[in-house]
């Protein structure tokens, strides 16, 4: 626990608080902007006498000695982070007018925020508020600690503390907030601080939207001029704010000043750091709890109430697909495809060697057969230019696996299927919210499975999702999700009661499970940020591993988007292998291979044939996957990378 070790901070400097506690070290802000080279060095001497470990400086580019004093700040271990621009906009009722004018925002309500603590989904607009910002920008910086400001700011402003008002703009369907922004009034000026849009609502209004409703409600207040400072790297912002009538008025450079040693990668060969671990959301789930609460004190517990119909909602939107059903998980989705494809005795239905046994079981268990195909050894995903060779006369289907997240190379295939008469089928388990060529995962098939295991980027503890994109599955669909009956057709008025009619069974998705799904849906855009961020920081780490030829990183297509489901490494030497497992289970660092190659296990040889698959088996023997979960700190990426360069340099 952080406790203050000095009596007065050193001339010139401000201690914080509240950075101090966060990062359980002293942290200071050097207040003179206009310090010479001399006297910011005997700042900074002064400051490491006293035991600060950390500094924040902004220097004004106009500032006569600039580049002599960016020298000092080299040789003094700090690092220029940003270049920062302070917008100001002169405001009057007509230039809200106008902003008025030119706005066509639909289905989004924008109100004052009134209740007592920020929901989830502002937490999150707040962390992707400071995306760009120095905290974000300095790699010493510890995560957790940039997550923890800027919650802490969100709850301030939310209390009155760090801000006057908060605006929010709110699906009008869903009635989440997919926006905010927060303004303080300092005399005659109103001041913008955090201000974030939900990644799937951008490029529709709602950010100008929120600074219309920020400028009217500073001009109630009195205000004459509204000012917002964002970084100059940050287009998005300023292309915004200059939309909104701001002019620059300030330019400066932000610096951090790590004094002695920066924080390093723990050296405790105990790091204990799982392979996986489901987030539940901020503030241990909260939005979750408040919608099982509320699920509890309607007694709305029937299946498909109101918290299954909102999340298909979500899905069909966003992944643009016909239909979404939610179903009881992913293996059942997959139990759903093979059904709508009509898999039976003497089928064959084509799928990769390397993949889970619910990809195969799913059609054994209707009576088809599995065709095994190899794999590509750049993506692990089915080979494309393997599959004609498997078709015959009895191929009904081709089932694709995004292995990781990552694409497969869709347009081939579907021209496959398209050539030969067959559906293609997505067991999309891993690739929720990946895209291929900018169509979304799950929408390129004529029907397609997704996971919400608790392995999975988003979870509800078992559940699933069968989505549609062929109108003529639908009805099979519905009848196998309503237990082989019309019941569809009865809740449409097409029928006055509704009849066993097919095979079917009971997969609709508890409304307990969907509860838990709505919050995390509602946290999508974070949850695969933050995972993006640390498969980004794998990569770039293991870049020179790959260069030796020690091992081979995941590539990902031209035009295909991940969603960092997965962080594997293959390593060709076995000794390699050897010594990976080996260290990993001594440093208690969850690094595992994956699966076993389907057709040399021994359920394939009674209901599956095979075709060779010889990259198949050497990806089982050779893959292993990094610890991959939201929160995984820069400390715990440092210490998994360590321990593939101890194992393999």
């Amino acid at each position: 626990v952080y406790r203050n070790c000095y009596r007065d901070p050193p001339p010139h400097m401000q201690q914080l608080t509240f950075d101090s506690a966060l990062l359980g070290c002293p942290v200071g802000r050097i207040q003179s902007e206009t310090l010479t080279p001399d006297e910011l060095q005997q700042t900074i001497a002064k400051a490491e006498a006293e035991g600060f470990r950390l500094l924040f400086w902004k220097l004004e580019t106009s500032h006569p000695a600039s580049k002599e004093i960016e020298s000092v700040i080299m040789l003094k271990g700090g690092y220029f982070l940003c270049e920062k621009l302070t917008y100001r906009t002169e405001l009057s009722k007509s230039i809200t007018l106008v902003m008025r004018h030119h706005l066509n925002v639909r289905g989004i309500e924008c109100s004052a925020f009134a209740d007592a603590e920020p929901t989830p989904d502002m937490i999150t607009l707040a962390i992707a508020a400071g995306g760009c910002s120095r905290f974000s920008l300095d790699p010493t910086f510890p995560r957790p600690a940039f997550h923890a400001l800027y919650t802490k700011w969100m709850e301030n402003s939310v209390a009155g503390k760090a801000a006057d008002t908060v605006l929010v703009a709110r699906d009008s369907w869903e009635g989440r907030v997919v926006g905010m922004v927060t303004v303080k009034m300092t005399e005659a000026i109103s001041q913008i601080g955090l201000l974030a849009v939900a990644e799937t609502y951008r490029r529709r209004g709602v950010g100008m939207l929120l600074m219309l409703e920020a400028y009217e409600w500073s001009l109630q207040q009195g205000a004459s001029a509204c000012t917002v400072a964002t970084q100059t790297a940050n287009s998005a912002a300023r292309s915004l704010y200059e939309r909104c009538g701001g002019i620059v008025v300030e330019t400066c450079n932000d610096f951090h000043f790590w004094i002695g040693e920066k924080l390093q990668a723990p050296t405790d060969h105990k790091s204990n750091i799982p392979n996986q671990k489901p987030f539940l959301g901020d503030h241990g789930g909260r939005q979750a709890k408040l919608n099982l609460e509320a699920i509890l004190e309607s007694g709305r517990i029937q299946t498909h109430a109101k918290f299954g119909p909102l999340c298909e909602e979500i899905l069909r939107n966003d992944l643009g697909v016909q239909k979404a059903l939610l179903v009881g998980s992913g293996t059942g989705a997959l139990e759903m495809c093979a059904m709508c494809v009509n898999a039976a005795p003497g089928v064959e239905v084509i799928v990769p060697s390397f993949t889970f046994v619910s990809t195969a079981n799913a059609f054994v268990t209707h009576g088809a057969t599995p065709v095994f195909v190899d794999v590509r050894a750049d993506t692990q995903n089915i080979d494309e230019t393997k599959i004609e060779d498997a078709i015959t006369s009895r191929t009904r289907a081709i089932c694709v696996v995004h292995y990781a997240g990552v694409p497969c190379e869709m347009d081939t295939i579907m021209a496959i299927a398209k050539k030969h008469g067959l559906f293609v089928i997505e067991d999309n388990a891993h690739g929720v919210y990946g895209s291929y060529k900018g169509r979304m995962l799950g929408s390129i098939g004529d029907c397609a499975a997704l996971s919400f295991h608790y392995t999975k980027n988003l979870v509800c503890g078992e559940g699933g999702a069968l989505l549609l994109n062929n109108a003529n599955l639908t009805s099979t669909a519905y009848i196998a999700w309503e237990k082989g009956t019309n019941r569809m057709d009865f809740l449409q008025g097409n029928v006055d009661k509704y009849a066993w009619v097919g095979k079917g069974g009971s997969f609709v998705m508890s409304e307990i499970n969907a509860a838990v799904l709505h919050a995390q849906l509602g946290s999508r855009v974070m949850i695969n940020a933050a995972r993006m961020q640390v498969w980004d920081a794998y990569h770039a780490a293991l870049e020179g591993l790959e260069a030796q030829g020690k091992l081979s990183r995941p590539v990902i297509p031209v035009e295909c988007e991940h969603n960092a489901h997965i962080y594997y490494i293959r390593v060709k030497d076995a000794q390699g292998r050897a010594n990976l497992d080996k260290l990993a289970k001594e440093r208690s660092i969850g690094v595992f291979s994956h699966y076993q190659a389907l057709h040399i296990s021994p359920a394939a040889a009674k209901f599956a044939r095979s075709m060779v698959c010889t990259e198949a088996a050497e990806c089982a023997s050779q893959l292993r996957r990094l610890p991959m979960w939201v929160g995984l700190s820069a400390l715990n990426v440092d210490a998994v990378v360590a321990l593939v360069h101890d194992a393999l340099a």
